[in-house]
């Protein structure tokens, strides 16, 4: 399909996904050009939202420092979440969740676990131990052969996401940030 002119597109982006849901397709893209692939090989996704997992993961990891992080994981995906038995018992083979964390610096007083998790500290420095967190839970999940989505951003204010690296690339004025923080409505009309 060419996608260099809207004239030449004979149905819309809405019909054009529904179609490609249909037949379990692939997307590849190319510069001017969009190309589905049929891929029968790939399995329906039956997913659950656990947004929560690098926190709670990272925190995890955090209470108990003289255990290996991939026994930590393993042990709370397994005995707490019961994940394996989840993905056994049911048709459940997706998980969806943040793969982010990113807070402005504090405007208000913020609750200590407030941070757990973040991936970045700043816009040039990672937190490393959130950074292995994510990848042995990554590790961990697909060897229990889950699909895995993670979201790598958002639109909350309230827990980082998109505006808070439009901040750090210098095209969002950080006190927009920050009063968006406290007000529906600041919130609001920066989106807009």
């Amino acid at each position: 399909m060419n996608s260099g002119r809207d004239s030449d597109l004979k149905i819309d982006r809405r019909q054009f996904l529904k179609i490609l849901a249909g037949t379990g397709a692939v997307l590849t893209a190319c510069p001017g050009t969009l190309f589905a692939t049929p891929s029968p090989k790939l399995p329906r996704l039956y997913g659950i939202n656990t947004y929560f997992l690098l926190v709670e993961g990272y925190r995890k990891v955090i209470r108990n420092p003289g255990m290996r992080l991939e026994d930590v994981l393993r042990r709370y995906l397994l005995n707490d979440l019961k994940l394996g038995w989840i993905r056994e018992k049911s048709r459940a083979n997706a998980l969806r969740f943040w793969a982010f964390n990113d807070y402005p610096p504090p405007c208000a007083p913020f609750p200590p676990y407030a941070f757990d998790g973040r991936l970045w500290r700043n816009a040039s420095h990672p937190d490393r131990t959130a950074m292995e967190v994510l990848h042995g839970l990554i590790e961990q999940l697909s060897e229990m052969e889950w699909n895995l989505v993670p979201v790598l951003s958002n639109y909350w204010p309230s827990y980082g996401g998109i505006l808070q690296y439009l901040v750090w690339a210098g095209e969002l004025d950080e006190k927009k940030y920050l009063q968006a923080l406290c007000s529906p409505i600041a919130e609001n009309r920066i989106y807009l």
